[in-house]
């Protein structure tokens, strides 16, 4: 019964990846199909774009649970028996398929956002440090440039940087990362890895901003006056 409950799991994280919460606020709040404006995509950033920030931090702040509630219930539940599979912790495996729900979204043909919001819930539910540091990475930038895409894209690559050097840092300093050291190798590389396919994911998906960032046509949120 342990690989039906992991593979409920599973489907359920997908389901609830998939979920395109941009789309939903604007016909609910706006009736408009926010695929038709701005972007086309249907992440926190077009949301915000289109439907305003008062709207769209929703879009953000749902995307990023998202990411996170499965992984979430396993904890509150302490179902250890569906994530800790020696000498693997695979938890980060849920975390994944809500993130390729997010991007690949069975409702609307498979076509949806762009993975920041909700693999940064995925991050904080994995490395709560990291995830800190990726936020205020992405907040610095953004706050220089105003360009959403080259925020989100430094902030994944300090990610990146600092989830594949974890073992190494945390050997350095032992005392001021104690108690986030009690992974095997086996899922700090697991967890590598997955970050790495996700980067991917992301850099593909933001292929077409930085196309529009080459041509100096990408979107710049104004400062209020």
């Amino acid at each position: 019964m342990q690989i039906v409950y992991i593979i409920l799991l599973i489907v359920l994280s997908y389901i609830l990846g998939s979920i395109p919460t941009g789309l939903i606020l604007g016909k609910v709040f706006k009736g408009i199909d926010i695929r038709e404006h701005g972007s086309g995509n249907t992440g926190a950033t077009n949301t915000v774009r289109v439907l305003g920030f008062k709207i769209g931090i929703w879009a953000f702040v749902f995307d990023f649970l998202k990411g996170g509630f499965v992984m979430g219930l396993l904890w509150i539940f302490n179902w250890e028996q569906f994530y800790i599979l020696t000498p693997f912790n695979t938890e980060i495996l849920y975390g994944f398929v809500a993130v390729i729900g997010h991007v690949y979204p069975v409702y609307i043909g498979f076509k949806g956002g762009k993975a920041m919001a909700t693999t940064a819930g995925v991050i904080l539910f994995i490395e709560p440090l990291i995830a800190l540091v990726a936020i205020i990475t992405f907040l610095l930038v953004f706050l220089k440039n105003r360009i959403v895409s080259i925020a989100s894209l430094s902030a994944a690559g300090v990610t990146l940087l600092l989830m594949i050097l974890r073992p190494v840092l945390y050997s350095l300093f032992p005392t001021f990362f104690a108690g986030l050291t009690n992974k095997g190798l086996e899922t700090y590389a697991l967890e590598s890895l997955v970050i790495v396919i996700i980067a991917v994911i992301i850099f593909y998906r933001h292929i077409s901003n930085l196309k529009r960032l080459g041509q100096g046509k990408e979107f710049v949120f104004k400062r209020k006056q």
